[in-house]
């Protein structure tokens, strides 16, 4: 029979027996078997021959429990290998994730072997039927109990919408289900999506239709329903699903399905932490993960695709940076993030990708610096990062009169692109926020500097 033993092992599990199992004196025994008596006693004192586990005994992991979330959806739609998926989640997800953190934290969501996955994928019908293609605007909204946690008297309830065509999803949470909260959550769902909404599939719950009566004798809805009205006031067509085929909205359910392996797999605390970790995963589910049924796109990234190829169809622009959504929470809807380094920087004559108006950012620093946005600690960190910013000396800092106050950050770009936005005023205090962008010139990076202080100079002159 084969034996596991430690690679430095100096006993056999025979040897280790004869020890455990000897009346002769520790000395005598490590004479015999060319051992320690440290040696000797650990195996008199151990219960088995087995080698113990030399793995620490706390696993500590670089991955975020949303990090991970994103780790095994790749591993699960993608079917990707232990190293490429390595290498991915060492590109876009967490650079200082070992080969061994990313293999534990398969193992414990279940999906270490890839081959059991395949066999997965591989089992499905071959005559599965699929959804009929549609244009985004078609949603499917659903309602999913909630566990209740240690500091909730009841149990919440949790509305998701998703669009048919992208995949793109949307949540609230509720104390109950009746229909003034799923009007409340159509309201919000057509204030959040990008896309105009023109169909809506729901079950027969009372909640949405009232198709059915107590004694289940109705089978048309009298569009009397409150949820009714509001869909024709919105302009969105209500449609129901068969009875007895819940399998119809099988695409929302698949869906509740995730939320409910969140749900199971973590230990909650209280309510806030549940519903925060449900938020992040839909950011994250929107923005990072991949979908087959997409080929392989994000629902955003799709959303974008559509945008492009349909913008009459979207109500407002969509945007697959959810670090913006401060921006626009703060009313900045000019300014866009499309891309990333160093594409953003490319400055094309007439391409609206990535760009801004100094209008827009002046407001949006101001905001900052004088608004409630930030803590008074939070603020005052931002102006001592631009306030200690060591680039910007030939720009407006070199027009500055001794005395003045200047926090500020520049960059540039292709194209002769060049731009600062600063908060300045005399007497050691800001009293107004200055922007200034330059592009499409064949000035030389020192005569754009020259260019934009010159232009300081001539505002301090008249201030």
């Amino acid at each position: 029979m084969t034996q596991a033993l430690h690679s430095q092992a100096r006993t056999t599990h025979l040897i280790r027996e004869e020890i455990r199992n000897s009346t002769l004196p520790q000395a005598e025994l490590a004479r015999m078997y060319n051992v320690t008596r440290q040696t000797i006693r650990k195996w008199q004192n151990r219960e088995s021959p087995e080698d113990k586990s030399h793995a620490p005994n706390k696993m500590y992991t670089t991955l975020t429990p949303e990090q991970e979330l994103i780790v095994v959806e790749l591993r699960k739609t993608l079917l990707l290998p232990t190293d490429d998926l390595l290498a991915v989640t060492r590109e876009f997800i967490n650079p200082a994730v070992s080969r061994a953190g990313l293999g534990r934290c398969l193992r414990r969501h279940g999906v270490s072997d890839l081959r059991n996955l395949v066999e997965q994928e591989g089992t499905a019908p071959a005559t599965k039927k699929t959804f009929k293609d549609y244009e985004p605007g078609f949603v499917h909204i659903d309602i999913k109990y909630l566990p209740q946690m240690p500091d909730e008297t009841a149990r919440r309830y949790l509305f998701v919408a998703i669009d048919r065509a992208t995949r793109w999803v949307f949540i609230e949470l509720y104390a109950d289900q009746t229909d003034g909260s799923s009007g409340d959550f159509l309201n919000k769902v057509q204030q959040a999506c990008p896309v105009k909404i023109v169909k809506l599939l729901t079950d027969n719950g009372s909640q949405f239709t009232d198709r059915f009566t107590a004694g289940g004798k109705k089978k048309e809805p009298s569009g009397t329903h409150v949820f009714d009205r509001l869909c024709k006031q919105l302009g969105i067509e209500h449609r129901l699903i068969p009875p007895r085929h819940p399998q119809t909205n099988g695409m929302v359910e698949r869906f509740n399905g995730r939320i409910s392996d969140i749900v199971n797999q973590t230990r909650f605390g209280s309510a806030a932490e549940l519903e925060s970790t449900l938020r992040n995963y839909v950011k994250i589910y929107n923005h990072s993960i991949p979908q087959r049924a997409l080929q392989h796109k994000t629902p955003v990234q799709a959303l974008k695709e559509w945008h492009e190829k349909r913008p009459e169809l979207f109500r407002k622009r969509v945007y697959n940076q959810p670090g913006l959504d401060i921006l626009h929470n703060m009313g900045d809807h000019v300014t866009r993030l499309d891309r990333w380094e160093p594409e953003l920087n490319e400055a094309i004559p007439n391409d609206e990708r990535d760009t801004t108006m100094p209008a827009a950012m002046a407001t949006t620093l101001r905001k900052l610096l004088t608004g409630e946005l930030l803590t008074l600690a939070s603020r005052q960190q931002l102006i001592d990062w631009m306030e200690a910013d060591k680039v910007t000396g030939p720009l407006l800092r070199s027009a500055l009169p001794a005395g003045w106050f200047i926090a500020d950050k520049s960059g540039a770009g292709e194209r002769g692109s060049r731009g600062i936005i600063a908060a300045l005023g005399p007497d050691g205090k800001p009293s107004r926020i200055v922007v200034i962008y330059t592009t499409g010139s064949q000035a030389t990076m020192d005569e754009r500097n020259r260019q934009i202080a010159e232009i300081g100079a001539s505002l301090i002159k008249h201030w």
